[in-house]
């Protein structure tokens, strides 16, 4: 666990980082006549590096992955100082190319960690490390944006991005400090090679039915997870007008993923993963539209609350599901497909968000979550692969 400690610090931090970055991007953007259409941008370009995230899944098999952490975190920082010279010199709409880069990076440390949870972690304690991660790159996200939100009351959009840079050298010093031996390191991967493991992810994923069966709804979840991403800064501003209220919500939110992300792992030894991930999409989708409906802020902050925590959960159990069917050495490959192929529908929600925003505002765009959230739950109720689905603990991996 020790490994895995060391492991989890450094995705905080870099975290910690991608959070400050993406808020302080998000938040100068959307101010100003042009705020919607930049922002829809902006969130499409955050996106769309998740539908390329597969063609470093090979890589990922075969090369160390901490050399990768660290060569990201190096190329973070320059991206950084680049974004501060252009907004020192009032150029902000140029920070737009740099985005996509540095959410490109970033989504590059997320596979090199799934690969090597199952590695350093007991196959039964894997729910619980997931848990952890799921708390760092999910619910810490959250708590981190909140926290931003209240920062940008102080400070420039200059010295946030310089807490950026600081976040991302801390980064470097833990990546130089951790150790971890690799075993399936090459020293020559042939471009042939890369092509052909490539292919093999796409089929792997093609031809098995219950991780396929797994993806498809999670396609339009996330798609309509990218239009949020540009409805919420706007409802922010229609509803309360303040970032404190952003902050709030934020910290509503994070603490709601926090608790399911704590309440995951035994859970999953209690119930079946077919019921958790069935019952508590239901319960989602069903929170967020009463929250939304009841255009009240405490309302909107418990039921938010609860259906962050019902999230946190079943994001785990899924995330877990793809870490502990397909046979160890094929984690990478299979896992960025996996990745790709759910994001798919993700840069085009950040332009229909923009759309739909301007079409039927910011709340009615929000409720569109529920709805295929609900759906979803629908979905895998009459899949019978999905409702057999077993306790975590009896998941069998492939042979």
């Amino acid at each position: 666990m020790k490994v895995l400690t060391k492991l989890l610090t450094i995705r905080i931090v870099i975290n910690i980082a991608d959070s400050f970055f993406y808020m302080a991007s998000i938040w100068m953007l959307s101010g100003g006549k042009e705020g919607t259409i930049y922002t829809a941008i902006a969130v499409t370009l955050f996106t769309l590096p998740d539908l390329l995230i597969f063609l470093i899944g090979p890589i990922v098999d075969r090369i160390n992955p901490k050399k990768i952490l660290l060569w990201t975190s190096i190329v973070q920082v320059v991206v950084q100082a680049l974004v501060i010279f252009f907004i020192i010199n009032e150029q902000r709409v140029i920070i737009l190319p740099f985005i996509f880069v540095s959410a490109l990076l970033s989504n590059i440390t997320y596979p090199i960690e799934e690969v090597m949870i199952p590695k350093i972690v007991e196959g039964n304690k894997i729910v619980l490390a997931n848990g952890l991660f799921s708390f760092s790159y999910k619910t810490l996200d959250i708590v981190i944006n909140s926290l931003s939100a209240f920062l940008l009351l102080w400070l420039s959009f200059k010295n946030m991005y310089l807490l950026t840079i600081f976040f991302f050298l801390l980064a470097i010093i833990f990546i130089l400090q951790f150790k971890y031996k690799s075993d399936n390191e090459v020293k020559k991967y042939q471009v042939t090679e890369y092509f052909s493991d490539i292919k093999f992810g796409a089929n792997y994923f093609f031809s098995h039915h219950l991780i396929l069966k797994l993806s498809i709804p999670l396609v339009l979840l996330n798609l309509f997870n990218a239009v949020n991403a540009v409805a919420m800064p706007f409802f922010v501003r229609n509803f309360s007008h303040s970032l404190e209220f952003l902050g709030i919500f934020g910290l509503a939110t994070g603490f709601g993923g926090l608790l399911g992300n704590l309440l995951v792992h035994k859970l999953s030894q209690m119930v079946s993963v077919g019921k958790l991930i069935i019952v508590l999409l239901m319960l989602d989708g069903i929170m967020r539209f009463i929250g939304l409906v009841s255009n009240n802020m405490t309302f909107i902050l418990f039921f938010f609350f609860l259906a962050s925590m019902f999230a946190g959960i079943y994001n785990t159990v899924f995330a877990s599901l793809y870490q502990m069917i397909p046979k160890m050495d094929y984690i990478g490959r299979v896992g960025t497909f996996v990745d790709s192929f759910i994001a798919i529908a993700m840069p085009i929600g950040g332009i229909l968000g923009g759309l739909l925003i301007k079409g039927v505002g910011s709340k009615n765009t929000l409720l569109f979550f529920s709805i295929v959230a609900i759906l979803a739950s629908v979905y895998y109720m009459f899949n019978r692969n999905i409702v057999t689905l077993p306790v975590v603990n009896k998941i069998e991996r492939d042979c």
